[in-house]
């Protein structure tokens, strides 16, 4: 590349760098943002769940903590480790456990065992930690893929968990897009390079 079409490369970029910081302040903009809540991610292809973020609170008097949607029916209980998908403040020392209705109109997250009115910190431990969910019923799945939050029902000082099935862009995503743009600036350069 000889220097006059470097000037004009500059030239070029000169004129599209504002358009360029534009859409990466969209893109930046429209980016999830970290909040003082958990969030429970569904990858509804893998049936796969996992948490994000962190929150704060106290456990109840029998040393508890509960986010439910209510429901009706009998209850299903499916079992898992605290440790496997959340990192904690407390240990907790009894079974925990996702719940759901016979009606499939609930669902729970149970936390037990803790001691009585302890202040506990869960922080998700993020994708790299999931539980399997493709053994919920067929209803139950679709049930928890439609919840947008689940609400803090026992307990005190923690926030309704959010509910994302939705996908995160990767960063390579990002990376595509001013790609995309850089070789469209390529080509605005080298066509005003024919026609001079």
């Amino acid at each position: 590349m000889n220097l006059p079409n470097v000037s004009r490369f500059l030239v070029a970029l000169k004129k599209t760098l504002p358009a360029v910081l534009l859409l990466g302040s969209l893109c930046l903009a429209t980016a999830p943002v970290a909040r003082a809540q958990l969030t429970l991610n569904l990858d509804t292809t893998a049936k796969t769940l996992w948490f994000t973020g962190s929150d704060s609170g106290t456990t109840a008097i029998v040393g508890a903590l509960h986010w439910q949607t209510g429901g009706s029916g009998s209850v299903v209980h499916y079992t898992f480790t605290v440790a496997d998908l959340l990192t904690s403040t407390l240990t907790f020392s009894n079974q925990h456990e996702f719940q759901t209705t016979s009606n499939n109109d609930g669902f729970a997250l149970i936390l037990n065992g803790a001691s009585a009115t302890t202040a506990v910190t869960l922080t998700g431990k993020g994708s790299s930690f999931t539980y399997d969910y493709s053994g919920f019923s067929a209803n139950d799945q679709t049930f928890l893929e439609g919840l947008t939050s689940i609400p803090f029902t026992t307990g005190t000082g923690f926030s309704s968990i959010t509910v994302s099935a939705s996908a995160v862009p990767e960063p390579s995503t990002y990376a595509a897009i001013f790609g995309a743009i850089a070789l469209l600036g390529t080509i605005a350069v080298r066509k005003r390079a024919k026609r001079a």
